[in-house]
């Protein structure tokens, strides 16, 4: 008699990737007493973005956008009542990552000046936190 023996391969399973939710944080405030009449005319508006970034292949997509616009710089809280956005989306992490980041256009009586900042949620970071102090 001949024994046959079978033979099992071993077999990895593929399992798929699945999204992982990341959060982005805003707080939005005055960092200042604005409340002198110097101020009374500047008007200030805000914009906030979030992005898709594929890291292997540089695409960017927008998954949110928003606009706080032309508003008084009085008419925005100080800290400790300041505006909180939070927003939270669904990346892969082994090709993906969120960025987040704001943009702050000033109008004193015609005078423009702008300022921004970004910050990424990487593989392996949960959330992350942009503060706009105007």
């Amino acid at each position: 008699m001949i024994a046959l023996a079978a033979c099992k391969k071993n077999r990895s399973e593929i399992v798929p990737e699945k999204p992982v939710t990341k959060k982005i944080e805003y707080h939005i405030f005055t960092a200042k007493d604005y409340s002198a009449p110097i101020y009374a005319n500047i008007k200030v508006e805000v914009r906030l973005q979030i992005h898709r970034i594929n890291f292997k292949t540089g695409e960017t997509q927008i998954l949110w956008d928003s606009l706080f616009s032309a508003k008084f710089i009085t008419e925005f809280p100080q800290y400790a009542n300041k505006i909180i956005i939070e927003k939270r989306f669904a990346v892969y992490e082994s090709k993906e990552k969120l960025n987040g980041s704001f943009g702050v256009k000033y109008n004193d009586s015609g005078y423009i000046s702008q300022y921004g900042e970004g910050d990424d949620v990487v593989p392996g970071e949960m959330s992350t936190l942009l503060e706009a102090g105007l």
